[in-house]
């Protein structure tokens, strides 16, 4: 089954410091075998997090993933972004169904106001569609009214325990900005409705949920990066590899990693840091019929051995999901970063597929337990800065 969190890195909330001021790259930070109860996140970390102010660098978003049972993939976001010409925040509220046959649904609506959103909790509003949970429960809907083609009404329920830093902190690397993480949900169950092209059918699924929020374009901050979730038997995973730039990687060029493994009653494996996992990712021709020559790796592998117990995760880029052109179809970028990119020959692109198989091995005392499910897995490359 399914589980993941992804896009896990947070630059900074405590202290403006200069580049040549930055701490070394975080000390590497793990749990296994968590103690009960497990750690919780509070309701405000999943409210909105980024100053009310108009600045065109700030930006937000809530995401939901699912796996339905009819062999649907679901992705819902909810988006703050900035309209830069003028100058205020533009909000969306995004949905997307793809069929295991290669056949999508998308549809979006946008608006600058008939909004409102919480800074105490989990409760956006944009038109008609609106989230609204309490970490445990969300209630997620997507009015066919303003989508048009594609609606949705459905509840999720948090049944694995939530991703919390092992360090209690929202910042990897320490300076100047912020771009933040959390995720409460790595797995949850799915049950509702959903509506295409007038045609409404029940659905179930297993499902995730996770929130991000930044003051300063992902560019500026990141290389790339590698992230997934996964649902695998009694097992559910979030994985992520981030490769900062250079005035945030203190010379460090193994990345940052978050690890985490989970069942219903455990966490198994919850690590981040600087290398705090081995990670092999080969890159090769990315299947997107759009650009072949996107970040993609068809096979990505993350194995942690701690006090006496090695883990491997090992998933596959399966079935394409969807793709952003990051200069002509987001607002990651400036407009310098933007203008860079034109001239780039491979542009800044983001690619999201099935994760299928992926398999899980624990080893421990000469003993091997072996489980394998699927999920969500997306590549992001900026390479607009050394």
């Amino acid at each position: 089954m399914t589980d993941f969190t992804r896009r896990g890195l947070l630059i900074g909330e405590g202290g403006v410091l200069e580049a040549d001021t930055l701490p070394a790259v975080p000390l590497m930070a793990q749990t296994i075998r968590s103690e009960t109860p497990f750690p919780r996140l509070e309701l405000w970390e999943d409210g909105s997090r980024i100053p009310e102010l108009y600045k065109p660098e700030n930006f937000e978003w809530w995401y939901f993933d699912a796996q339905l049972t009819d062999g649907r993939t679901l992705v819902v976001v909810f988006f703050i972004d900035q309209d830069a010409g003028e100058r205020r925040f533009v909000y969306r509220a995004q949905a997307t169904v793809a069929s295991p046959n290669g056949q999508r649904v998308a549809a979006e609506y946008v608006t600058h106001q008939d909004v409102s959103i919480s800074r105490e909790r989990p409760e956006i509003h944009i038109g008609k569609s609106f989230l609204r949970g309490d970490l445990d429960t969300y209630r997620v809907v997507m009015d066919a009214s303003d989508l048009g083609k594609l609606g949705l009404d459905v509840t999720i329920r948090r049944i694995f325990p939530p991703r919390v830093s092992p360090a209690n902190r929202e910042n990897i690397i320490q300076a100047d900005k912020i771009f933040g993480w959390v995720c409460p949900v790595p797995r949850g169950e799915l049950t509702g409705t959903i509506t295409v092209n007038g045609e409404t059918a029940a659905v179930k699924g297993v499902a995730y949920h996770d929130h991000n929020w930044g003051t300063t374009t992902m560019g500026s901050l990141l290389h790339h990066w590698i992230w997934g979730r996964a649902a695998i038997g009694p097992y559910t995973a979030v994985y992520a590899s981030e490769y900062p730039n250079q005035p945030y990687t203190n010379s460090r060029t193994d990345g940052l990693q978050q690890f985490f493994i989970a069942s219903e009653r455990e966490v198994l494996v919850n690590v981040e840091g600087s290398g705090a996992a081995r990670v092999t990712a080969v890159p090769a021709a990315n299947p997107d019929p759009r650009n072949a020559s996107a970040y993609y790796c068809p096979r990505v592998r993350f194995e942690v051995e701690q006090n006496g117990r090695r883990v491997t995760l090992e998933t596959d880029a399966a079935q394409f999901l969807g793709s952003v052109d990051l200069a002509t179809e987001s607002k990651f970028l400036s407009p310098e970063e933007i203008a860079r990119a034109a001239r780039m020959e491979h542009r800044p692109w983001y690619s999201r597929f099935v994760a299928a198989p992926v398999a899980l091995s624990i080893t421990e005392k000469g003993n091997t337990e072996t489980y394998s499910g699927q999920g969500v897995i997306e590549f992001m490359d900026f390479h607009l800065n050394a």
